[in-house]
């Protein structure tokens, strides 16, 4: 199977290399590595450059996109049929995590027994470099989805997805069609999962993790992964800062105006009483975790 990785780099020196090794080092696949690099000042290319390897191709994006979500969707627009005439699968990877060695095979096994197109699964927190792990817990993934789950999360960490081309094509195709670049706070993790629920392509979540997720300063949002007071209250500032407004915003217009997703965005976003409304009539089926969905409900107090 041949499966392409698309890794969106910035300023990722310091963790990049161990990374590429394994993604190198997958086995029973034939791997090719697209990175989309966002104008580094660091030594993230040198290091790149000097792997010398025919399966990796490096693309410098002409202007910064100024965030891993809109590089990851500019890379998908990038890439055309041509591109993907003799690829099977499709990968997603961050800069600095580590993969286990059969992480893809696994995924493209249980996408082929589940006949499903886009695979997600748990993550495995930790720190410090690949010969001294320090492993902080298991990020959950792997709740039974819900009815009406995409419209209030995304499926799981991209870099934990790896999808077939059908799901691909969709997505270029919405991406093309779509708001992304002036979308404040465009989740591309989240993009994924609801393109793929609303067009009707499986999904299926590993309750295993083959991925190292790596919680340090520079990550964007690793630390509102671990369950603390610290993080309830990241989660209300990107709340009360317009977050989930602004995501409905944008996922209103991917949805039939006759639709009962459609309805319940509208109600969620009118005034305090018809959101209320939404999360007592909808509750346990908005969110899959029944812990992070009590959350949710209480966070919209202040709100």
């Amino acid at each position: 199977m041949k499966v392409l990785v698309i890794l969106a780099s910035f300023n990722g020196g310091k963790y990049i290399k161990e990374q590429i090794d394994s993604i190198l080092s997958q086995i029973d696949v034939d791997v090719q590595l697209a990175v989309y690099d966002d104008l580094s000042v660091d030594n993230t290319l040198s290091i790149i450059e000097n792997y010398n390897n025919p399966k990796i191709k490096i693309f410098r994006n002409s202007i910064c996109s100024g965030s891993a979500a809109i590089n990851f969707c500019n890379a998908i627009l990038s890439i055309n049929e041509i591109d993907l005439s003799e690829i099977n699968y499709i990968a997603l990877s961050d800069q600095d995590d580590i993969w286990s060695q059969d992480k893809i095979s696994i995924a493209i096994n249980r996408l082929s027994e589940n006949n499903a197109s886009l695979y997600a699964s748990n993550l495995i927190m930790f720190n410090g470099d690949s010969s001294a792990k320090h492993i902080l817990g298991v990020i959950k993934k792997d709740f039974k989805q819900k009815k009406y789950d995409f419209l209030f999360e995304g499926g799981s960490a991209g870099c934990t997805y790896v999808f077939d081309k059908s799901l691909f094509l969709k997505l270029k195709e919405i991406l093309q069609t779509s708001n992304f670049l002036y979308w404040k706070y465009f989740s591309h993790d989240w993009f994924i999962y609801f393109v793929a629920r609303i067009s009707g392509h499986k999904v299926f979540f590993d309750s295993n993790s083959y991925i190292y997720y790596r919680i340090h300063e520079s990550n964007a949002h690793g630390h509102l992964n671990i369950f603390s007071f610290n993080s309830f209250f990241k989660r209300l500032s990107l709340l009360q800062s317009g977050w989930y407004f602004n995501q409905v915003i944008g996922f209103e217009k991917l949805l039939n105006i006759d639709s009962t997703e459609y309805n319940i965005y509208q109600l969620f976003k009118k005034n305090t009483l018809t959101r209320f409304y939404v999360l007592l009539r909808f509750n346990f089926n908005l969110i899959r975790n029944p812990v992070k969905f009590l959350q949710f409900f209480i966070l919209n107090l202040f709100k």
